[in-house]
């Protein structure tokens, strides 16, 4: 329950330390594990985070926990007078411990509202689902669409998932050593260019690396570019045994392994504007070149993976030295002999290799270096490898709420919904977010407006009532429109005629941060402590904001009512999605909010801010512009605290959403020789959902 999982500021304050401990510290015995449940994972979470694991790794890397500690202490060292601060405070990390804001900084009257509402709407909600499932039980068995059968197993798997994203710590990397030391390169961007602004406002008048001597570092990136994240080593204990031990703590995937992961498979993105982001970054992923693509109303299909499955180990991949650059050339991390060798060379290959024409649709012939495993196959090696994204804002299935007039009944406000059920039906993956809703707008609930926005204008009314009104008024739309509405979805995506065995993931969503293109802030009275560079906006929080911190300027005036609405129904909805409704229907949940909770750096937004500074007697309300910006004219991307830029701060989308769908598919398809023959493309065995639908067809099943 919500109260289980927030702390006194003194036990958060000692699992802070732990934290630094952690990212210090020589390995020591792993936690036991066993645990379930938010509540209980995080509190266990906290009692062993002192008994480092010794076989402490990042997901997929092999770089020991104190081994990292030290390269990235080194490297924080280096670069002159640039770094004798960096040297003084050493580490810097923040430390992310729980999946909720604690409102222990408000009113006791206050805190028990707010988590007796957390309670109201699961008792309600289960009544709901258990209604919504009735007659698909034999369907929701494990996780469907996967070899994952039993309920126990999907529950570790959740577990799992829950504890690397809401346990562990953002530990500060100047020299990007950890990316060298794995031969891992940044996320190279390709496709729409609102997701390059922040890159773009950085190196706005100079040429990638020309000034890395003369960054904290010497590596030419954007300082949020600099953090990596670090899982609590008591996380692993929570896996499902179909997990591989060197899969067990969390970090972006391998994409070469990604995409055999993803080979033969068809995969479907349903949401609003920031799953058509992810859309692009999956594209970033999954191909060596930009793909064509008309915006999230008009997205065609795409074909992924093909230039990387053909790509022998050492092709330019992992470090992503073979893609095109379509915006800048974001320099290596200077460590890493190789790696900086490629780099001196990479100039004149990349001139001679973007002169070429090259497409993931080339066929496999052309290719010298195709696998002679692949080549005596049937089919290409990235054959039905394909995405999919389409709009619904409301992740409505009728064909009555995808009208391009339709406006939702509870807000009066346009939502946009396409058609998406078919697609589902034939896709092999789905992977599915709903958004908050909206403020309704004003005049159209009278009795909505009187309720909440009558007392947020009476002055006589204490500002804390205020908030705990928006509080109340977003636990009830979650509760009579959102759930709803998801479980309706939900179920039209696993009732009959949809097939019985596709795998579905639930995405969670992030919150806006009101204060992601300021200029100057004193929320934070470290800020100084923590870097920032143009186009990332302010730099990242300290620590998790608390509840007080989101609804609540410094001078104690509320922030605007529809940020506080937007968030507090995440909150809600979120937890309700991941403890409640999902589980019944056998999806898992991607927690992506708990990490993102502190980087309010290096989103859409943040690229049009004026270069920050701190004050301490500013205020943060302020979005700025551009600099230099005529009278009533703004950047494209002026305000959008809503989306990120790519690469994400910390590679955060990249190792919670990419690297999440990879643990989930680690799990469910890989866990050994026999689900790897069944439910890999490279598997004799294996038949994609369309073949597995017409194998049915022609039984009579």
């Amino acid at each position: 329950m919500p109260a289980r999982s927030r702390r006194s500021r003194c036990s958060t304050f000692a699992l802070g330390c732990s934290f630094v401990l952690f990212a210090v510290a020589s390995a020591a015995k792993d936690a036991a594990g066993g645990l379930d449940g938010r509540g209980e994972t995080i509190d266990a979470v906290a009692g062993s985070v002192s008994e480092v694991g010794a076989e402490g790794t990042i997901r997929g890397l092999a770089t020991p926990v104190k081994e990292l500690a030290s390269i990235a202490a080194d490297g924080e060292t280096k670069g002159g007078a640039l770094n004798e601060r960096a040297g003084r405070q050493l580490p810097r990390t923040i430390a992310i411990a729980s999946s909720l804001p604690s409102a222990d900084s408000l009113s006791p009257a206050f805190s028990a509202t707010y988590d007796s509402l957390f309670e109201s709407l699961a008792s309600d909600i289960k009544s709901l689902v258990s209604s919504a499932t009735s007659s698909l039980s034999f369907r929701l068995r494990g996780i469907p669409g996967t070899a994952i059968a039993s309920s126990s197993e999907a529950r570790d798997l959740q577990s799992f998932l829950d504890c690397s994203s809401s346990s562990g710590s953002w530990i500060y990397d100047a020299s990007g050593e950890w990316l060298a030391s794995q031969g891992r390169g940044l996320t190279v961007h390709k496709q729409e260019s609102r997701y390059a602004a922040c890159d773009k406002r950085f190196y706005k008048g100079r040429e990638p690396g020309s000034a890395a001597d003369e960054v904290e570092g010497g590596w030419g990136v954007r300082e949020s570019l600099k953090w990596r994240w670090a899982s609590s080593p008591a996380c692993a204990n929570l896996a499902p045994a179909s997990l591989s031990p060197s899969l067990r703590l969390s970090g972006p995937p391998s994409r070469s392994r990604f995409c055999r992961l993803l080979a033969h498979k068809s995969t479907l993105l349903l949401g609003d504007s920031t799953q058509y982001s992810l859309h692009d970054l999956l594209l970033d992923w999954t191909t060596t070149e930009p793909q064509s693509c008309y915006g999230d109303l008009y997205c065609k299909e795409h074909a992924l993976c093909g230039n990387i499955l053909r790509s022998e180990k050492g092709e330019g991949v992992e470090d992503w030295e073979g893609d095109e650059r379509v915006y800048h050339r974001l320099p290596l991390s200077p460590g890493g002999e190789e790696l900086r060798r490629r780099e001196e060379r990479a100039p004149a290959d990349v001139e001679k290799r973007d002169s070429t024409p090259s497409s993931d649709a080339h066929d496999s012939t052309s290719h010298s270096h195709t696998h002679t495993k692949r080549q005596s196959s049937t089919r290409s090696p990235s054959y039905g490898t394909l995405l999919r994204y389409r709009r619904t804002d409301g992740l409505r299935p009728s064909s009555a709420q995808t009208l391009p007039t339709y406006t939702h009944p509870s807000t009066g406000v346009r939502e946009v919904n396409q058609q998406w059920l078919a697609d589902s039906r034939r896709s092999d993956i789905v992977v599915l977010n709903k958004p908050p809703l909206p403020l309704p707008r004003k005049g159209f609930n009278e009795t909505w407006d009187e309720w909440v926005r009558g007392l947020l204008s009476d002055e006589r009314v204490e500002v804390e009532q205020k908030a705990l009104r928006i509080v109340e008024a977003a636990a009830e739309t979650t509760r009579n429109v959102w759930v709803p509405e998801l479980v309706e979805a939900l179920r039209a995506i696993r009732a009959p005629p949809s097939p019985p065995d596709q795998l579905v993931v639930y995405r969670g969503g992030w919150r806006q941060h009101a204060d992601c293109a300021a200029s100057q802030t004193d929320t934070d009275t470290d800020t100084d402590e923590l870097p920032t560079s143009p186009g990332d906006g302010p730099p990242p929080r300290s620590s998790q904001p608390s509840l007080s911190d989101l609804l609540f300027r410094v001078d104690g005036s509320l922030l605007p009512p529809h940020i506080i609405y937007h968030n507090t129904q995440l909150f809600f909805q979120n937890d309700l999605a991941r403890r409640v409704v999902l589980p019944a229907f056998g999806v898992p949940f991607l927690d992506l909010d708990s990490p993102l909770s502190v980087w309010r750096s290096g989103m859409v937004g943040s690229s049009s801010a004026s270069p920050f500074s701190s004050s301490s007697t500013a205020s943060h309300a302020a979005q700025t512009v551009l600099a230099g910006a005529g009278k009533g004219l703004r950047s494209p991307t002026s305000g959008d605290c809503t989306r990120y830029c790519f690469p994400s701060p910390g590679l955060s989308l990249e190792t919670f959403f990419l690297g999440a769908l990879g643990t989930v598919f680690e799990a469910g398809w890989a866990g050994d020789g026999e689900r790897e023959r069944e439910w890999m493309g490279e598997g004799e065995g294996f038949r994609n959902l369309r073949e597995r639908v017409a194998a049915r067809e022609r039984t009579g099943e």
